[in-house]
């Protein structure tokens, strides 16, 4: 797919799949740790990682997290969806 049909395809609103809001009522407060351990995410965070060769987007530091820019595509995220980065960026976007 060339790479702009790609940013146009995420810029278009996405909403979770059925079994991602079925994890949110299985596991209510801790549907997203759940989440995050589902084989789908273990592949896509690999993914992500693997096509920034493991870098930081921010800062170009070895990548240990793969961010959420938004939750609107849970289960079907594409690339331009996450953000890969090193923990100290990962912290300072949280707030911590």
């Amino acid at each position: 797919m060339p790479r702009y049909q790609e940013e146009e395809d995420c810029r278009q609103k996405r909403q979770p799949l059925q079994w991602v809001l079925t994890l949110r009522e299985q596991f209510g407060t801790g549907w997203y740790d759940e989440y995050l351990r589902t084989p789908w995410w273990k592949n896509k965070r690999h993914q992500k990682l693997t096509s920034v060769n493991w870098r930081c987007e921010r800062c170009n530091a070895r990548a240990e997290q793969v961010h959420h820019k938004h939750y609107n595509s849970l289960g079907r995220e594409k690339n331009c969806d996450l953000e890969a980065l090193c923990d100290p960026c990962h912290n300072r976007e949280h707030g911590l």
